[in-house]
């Protein structure tokens, strides 16, 4: 029960991050408030739910720990899951070297409004950008999952013609690649949050997984409580 709690929890958690960070988006993408003051705001609200996935990060090796000698499955999962995690902090850390790193004096993004360096490292020209090498990962992760777990998880990075969020602006964008739809024409700090929300999926779906496990272990203990005692019954009416 206190692992269904906490799972319930998260999954609110996880609702308010995935309306927060795309609705900081919009105001950007749309309006172009792309001043100092609304590019901290994103950024406070990016380096939070970097926080907060740290500690979700911790909530699922406990779990993980928990089950591991029932399902070594889970092992292989959260494996998969730190080697993706990784692959995006380090795409993080690329990107900022890739416009202009780190101010040494502030010890901040030294240029948050980089819209070129960004484009080039993410995007790229021809699809050679490091965003489709993302892309690739983050569906053969969920694909992953559906083949380990036997349930479907839906792709994670969807194309313009199959995500049906609301926050990727005006107009049709319904003939873009993932790769456009969310990191087209978007600055650094844009572009890290994004990176961040798609970190928090992937710990969302790793997540559901060990839920998941979580359940059919109960159930099947429930199940065969329940044999059990109807095989004392019998027992006891042969005995009769």
């Amino acid at each position: 029960m206190d692992a269904e709690k906490k799972f319930s929890n998260f999954q609110f958690v996880f609702l308010s991050i995935i309306i927060l960070i795309p609705t900081a988006l919009l105001i950007f993408k749309n309006q172009h408030y792309f001043n100092s003051h609304w590019l901290d705001k994103l950024q406070s609200t990016a380096e939070y739910y970097h926080e907060l996935l740290y500690d979700i990060q911790k909530d699922n090796v406990h779990l993980v720990n928990k089950l591991k000698e029932r399902d070594p499955a889970v092992l292989v999962v959260h494996k998969r899951t730190d080697e993706i995690e990784e692959f995006i902090e380090n795409l993080k850390t690329d990107l900022i070297n890739e416009s202009n790193g780190i101010n040494e004096k502030t010890k901040d993004l030294a240029d948050k409004h980089n819209i070129e360096g960004t484009q080039h490292f993410l995007v790229g020209e021809g699809e050679k950008g490091r965003a489709y090498e993302l892309e690739t990962k983050l569906n053969e992760y969920s694909q992953f999952l559906t083949e380990t777990s036997g349930k479907e998880f839906a792709p994670i990075a969807l194309d313009g013609a199959h995500d049906t969020e609301i926050f990727h602006g005006e107009g049709d964008h319904s003939e873009e690649d993932f790769v456009t739809l969310n990191f087209g024409q978007c600055n650094l700090v844009e572009s890290l949050a994004v990176l961040t929300e798609l970190q928090l999926k992937v710990v969302s779906y790793e997540q559901q997984y060990i839920n998941g496990e979580i359940v059919k272990f109960f159930l099947e203990d429930n199940t065969s409580e329940v044999e059990e005692e109807m095989e004392e019954e019998v027992s006891s009416e042969e005995s009769l």
